[in-house]
């Protein structure tokens, strides 16, 4: 398909005379506010439980280590705390290594090692350790410029799509996050962009970098492998040498795609004795994704997930809390998006060859119809959790970024008008989306910790607390998290036998507890204690003598 028709030969889109350098003006001042928004403000949102554990597993401290460290339930303070969050020179990247291994092995260890070097050399702030991810983000636009002129071979279409992933919300927020998942857009547009030239080229120096990339994605994150398997249906697609599959032989080209990405998963054999072997860890640390989920609940949360990353100005509360979810307005806002993406589709699939359209259609099927078809089967939620979709997402930006490069150089005025209005508005609500996350403590994305501000600010006020938690999973990186935000006085005590947490607290003013379960309230009770929720949700509670009978 040439720069200026697409892959049919039949349509050719132009702009018009003198639009060139305001096109590329806007494009290099979108360029620059994506890498804007990816920087700034990095320290300014809460470290949530995810990222804590990011720096837990960097450190190299495995959670059995810290438990049985904390386990007496001796007060520590919270720079006390993060010391098990600061990269030293005794545990070097083997300690990385073991505490993922052992601990949560469905954590490919990638991004983790990536990250250990880059701590040593910058530093382990939040700062710090958030401006990896941010500048692997950014190194993901230009690799999506290649994929684009790889997959249409027009400059103005991937520029669009460049444009559309930089201000995108979606990628901005994961950007800012200690966490794996801008490593992991990285690694999907790479591998998909030597896909392409490999099938174009057919040299074994390509396809070794198929191999390379794919092999990169696998050790970035377990549901990478959608992505070799989405590119298996583009590749069994494509291709046209019937005759050969009538003689029972596989085409060259299916072939070295076989043959590479075999090699890839050769090269992942290593790290997946660890996730059979850790079945067990990985069962634990994923059966909240088996919950049932009420179907009404389960369709909005997929309609602002897969509408965030061209619109997000939800904050947190619309995924924190299922009363958050009633505003029907909340969703007719996202219906022209929703729109604006059939329609990219059907125009992607009707306006190019096979080559360009199944592609596009083949990463987005491929990578969320199996978490969707899943949780439609079993009554789970494994693609409600947006990151989960991140392939996916990429696939639907590339499809509105060929209609919207197509639709805005048309040879009509009205239509080009019209066209251009509408990227204006999307782009528009991206960047809005953008500013608006920007200036947030918290957002959607830090759902697990997403109420730690109100709780940090309630415990702040105490004269002398002491927050108790139980050294339970769900609790061991909020109580981490907490520590950045709370105040020098506050006191913590992690405890495994609750009777440890009663000892000694006629010094303290008030005796708060961490997201208590049901058991450790009882055993609380049972020893003569109140305990009270001071947040209805549920996370913060409050603990107090019972009154003698005389009193």
């Amino acid at each position: 398909m040439s720069d200026e028709s697409t892959a049919r030969g039949g349509s050719h889109y132009t702009l018009p005379r003198g639009s060139a350098g305001l096109w590329l003006f806007m494009v290099a001042v979108l360029l620059a506010l994506g890498v804007f928004f990816r920087f700034t403000n990095l320290g300014k949102k809460i470290y949530q439980h995810d990222e804590a554990m990011t720096s837990l597993r960097v450190a190299g401290f495995r959670v059995e280590e810290v438990r049985q460290q904390l386990a007496d339930g001796h007060e520590i303070g919270g720079g006390e705390l993060q010391q098990y969050q600061r990269v030293g020179p005794e545990r070097g990247l083997r300690s990385t290594l073991n505490s993922l291994a052992t601990d949560d092995p469905k954590h490919t260890p990638l991004y983790y090692l990536l990250a250990r070097i880059w701590t040593r050399i910058f530093g382990d702030s939040v700062v710090a350790i958030r401006s990896l991810a941010a500048l692997i983000s950014v190194l993901t636009l230009p690799c999506l410029f290649w994929l684009g002129k790889e997959l249409c071979a027009s400059s103005r279409t991937a520029w669009m799509a460049v444009v559309l992933v930089a201000v995108s919300p979606f990628h901005i927020l994961y950007a800012q996050e200690a966490r794996q998942y801008s490593l992991w857009t990285l690694t999907t547009v790479l591998s998909s962009a030597a896909l392409l030239r490999a099938l174009r080229l057919q040299t074994w120096r390509d396809w070794s970098l198929y191999a390379v990339t794919l092999a990169m994605g696998l050790y970035t994150h377990m549901l990478f492998a959608f992505v070799p398997f989405a590119h298996g249906i583009y590749v069994a697609g494509t291709n046209r040498e019937r005759s050969r599959l009538r003689q029972l032989r596989l085409p060259r080209l299916v072939t070295d795609y076989l043959l590479f990405t075999l090699v890839a998963f050769l090269l992942f054999v290593p790290w997946a004795f660890f996730i059979v072997f850790g079945l067990p860890v990985l069962y634990e640390t994923t059966n909240w994704l088996a919950r049932d989920i009420e179907p009404l609940f389960f369709l909005k949360r997929w309609i602002l997930g897969v509408s965030s990353p061209f619109l997000d100005t939800s904050g947190g509360v619309l995924f924190y809390a299922k009363a958050g979810l009633e505003s029907w307005a909340t969703y007719w806002v996202r219906l022209p998006i929703f729109l604006l993406i059939a329609y990219s589709f059907f125009f992607l699939c009707r306006d190019t060859s096979r080559r360009v359209w199944l592609f596009v259609v083949a990463l987005t099927g491929g990578t969320i119809l199996p978490l969707l078809l899943t949780d439609l089967i079993m009554g789970w939620r494994t693609s409600t959790p947006a990151r989960y979709l991140t392939p996916g997402y990429l696939g639907i930006q590339l499809s509105v970024a060929y209609l919207l490069a197509s639709r805005i150089a048309s040879p009509r005025p009205v239509w080009r008008q019209l066209w251009q209005m509408v990227a204006v508005v999307l782009i528009a609500g991206e960047i809005v989306s953008c500013v608006r996350s920007a200036q947030a403590e918290t957002w959607w994305n830090k759902e697990a910790s997403y109420i730690l501000p109100r709780l940090a600010q309630i415990v702040n006020q105490s004269p002398r607390p002491l927050l108790v938690s139980a050294l339970e999973r769900k609790n061991f990186g909020n109580i981490i998290a907490l520590s950045y935000l709370l105040e020098p006085k506050v006191r913590f005590r992690a405890v495994v036998d609750p009777a440890v947490a009663l000892r000694n607290l006629e010094g303290f003013s008030d005796v708060f507890v961490l997201n208590p379960s049901e058991q450790f309230q009882q055993e609380l009770r049972e020893k003569d204690y109140l305990i009270r929720a001071v947040v209805k949700s549920g996370e913060l509670w409050k603990l107090s003598k019972k009154p003698s009978p005389r009193q």
